[in-house]
């Protein structure tokens, strides 16, 4: 009986010293360090902690918190990685409007600036000025919305741009008249006023974010556009222009 009972207290001995041999402590420094071991000293002053067969001797100051539990890493969301940090970000793009029509530009070039702001969660509300290369060259001057399917790395989005196109010189188009001073085949010719005219541009695009504060977008849409203009005798004419639009821009906050 004395034996048996002698065997049991060494084996509950040898598993208690067992658990608190595998037992570890964590120690959270404030400077963002974590040490793992075992306290073997602790006082209002001094910690000491035995880890790997070294001790170390901190400052109760230098410790944030002791712990028996591991600490849990947590995996930073590739999402929040590349949202933009603020509520705004600004775009600079530029491209071209290509198609077949009366212009003599089959692909003008075109570029545009404008200013985003978050109104609710991925939908952008915007304001923005350009410059394109028609007959004539013309200031567009819009407003834009935005929707972002989501908010990760890569980001499909969907535009639409709408404004005015303003005329930055003179018109480069004149047409034939006739009056009394003048016979067929032998017109008079009067230069017309450009007046610009209005324009939409819906298109559908994709935003990569290298880092929260910079990132690259690529789009492709279709615009519709009126260019106005004017003449001597109250003349007036219009030209409406259907065209596909191709444009890389980048994007900063």
């Amino acid at each position: 009986m004395k034996k048996t009972t002698i065997f049991l207290f060494l084996f509950t001995f040898v598993l208690t010293s067992f658990g608190q041999r595998k037992e570890k402590d964590f120690l959270f420094l404030k400077n963002g360090s974590v040490l793992k071991g075992q306290i073997v000293h602790n006082d209002v002053q001094t910690t000491k902690l035995l880890s790997s067969g070294n001790l170390f001797v901190f400052q109760n100051n230098e410790i944030d918190s002791i712990s028996k539990e591991s600490p849990r890493l947590e995996k930073p969301s590739p999402q929040n990685n590349f949202s933009f940090e603020n509520d705004y970000f600004f775009d600079c793009s530029a491209g071209v409007i290509a198609g077949s029509s009366g212009n003599d530009k089959d692909a003008p070039f075109v570029f545009n600036a404008s200013f985003n702001y978050r109104l609710i969660s991925t939908f952008y509300a915007g304001a923005g000025l350009g410059v394109e290369f028609w007959n004539e060259s013309y200031l567009p001057v819009f407003c834009i919305l935005q929707y972002q399917l989501r908010d990760t790395r890569f980001t499909p989005f969907i535009n639409l741009q709408t404004g005015y196109l303003v005329p930055l010189g003179d018109s480069n188009i004149s047409v034939p008249y006739y009056s009394s001073s003048s016979y067929w085949p032998n017109p008079n010719y009067t230069e017309l006023d450009a007046n610009g005219g209005f324009m939409i541009n819906p298109s559908f695009g994709i935003r990569s974010m290298m880092n929260p504060n910079f990132g690259w977008s690529f789009s492709f849409g279709y615009r519709f556009h009126r260019l106005n203009y004017s003449g001597d005798n109250e003349y007036s004419t219009e030209y409406n222009f259907n065209r596909l639009t191709l444009r890389v821009g980048i994007i900063f906050n």
